[in-house]
């Protein structure tokens, strides 16, 4: 099998088109043998593993960017959250799973799980392997801030992701055309140096 005889011919149906001989005189091709079955054909049946990924809008890795052009009203918004990322956002401090933080002199962030003061920003357990608690949800993929959701929401596991509550901050883990970045993304943000934002902050983990 090669790779160009695969199309899609929509969403979920794989296509695969078997080349066959211009020249009956040719040596045979795959397709020249699929069919009915007689005495030159016969019916073939073919069998592939297909692996899905999780949808995602953007993605931010190793100082590069990939952006879903699908859904030009978010666009924006998405492409701020990716650079948000590559600048040193959403800052994240538990102690264990530290990623980013802010620049000497500014106040340390605060997660879902701070006491006594709740703060608004979260990271994905399932990197670690671990379950919820300590400023980790189980939900989208790197630090994202959560400033927005209502408060009785932020100790849910998916923070109510799940039933359709969304944050107000373009870090949130999942785009819904925020217009912009929260005070406290904001403030992180002008403490950064930005002469390069294609070097990893403190961490190499994947974020979108």
């Amino acid at each position: 099998m090669e790779a160009a005889w695969f199309g899609l011919a929509n969403y979920k149906n794989v296509t695969i088109t078997l080349p066959m001989r211009a020249n009956p005189a040719a040596q045979l091709l795959p397709g020249d043998l699929v069919g009915a079955l007689s005495a030159t054909r016969c019916p073939i049946t073919v069998t592939a593993e297909i692996r899905v990924t999780p949808e995602v809008l953007g993605l931010a890795l190793q100082g590069t960017q990939i952006i879903v052009l699908e859904q030009p009203a978010n666009t924006a918004s998405v492409l701020s959250h990716e650079l948000g990322h590559l600048m040193g956002l959403s800052a994240f401090r538990n102690g264990a799973q530290d990623q980013n933080g802010s620049a000497p002199g500014m106040v340390e962030p605060l997660h879902v799980d701070s006491a006594p003061i709740v703060g608004r920003n979260y990271l994905d357990c399932d990197v670690f392997g671990l379950g919820v608690g300590n400023g980790l949800r189980d939900v989208h993929r790197g630090p994202h801030c959560a400033a927005g959701v209502p408060v009785a929401n932020l100790a849910l596991p998916e923070l109510g992701f799940l039933t359709g509550t969304m944050g107000t901050c373009i870090m949130y883990g999942a785009s819904n055309g925020q217009p912009g970045f929260c005070p406290d993304c904001l403030g992180v943000l002008k403490s950064r140096t930005l002469q390069d934002i294609h070097a990893s902050w403190s961490s190499p983990l994947m974020r979108f």
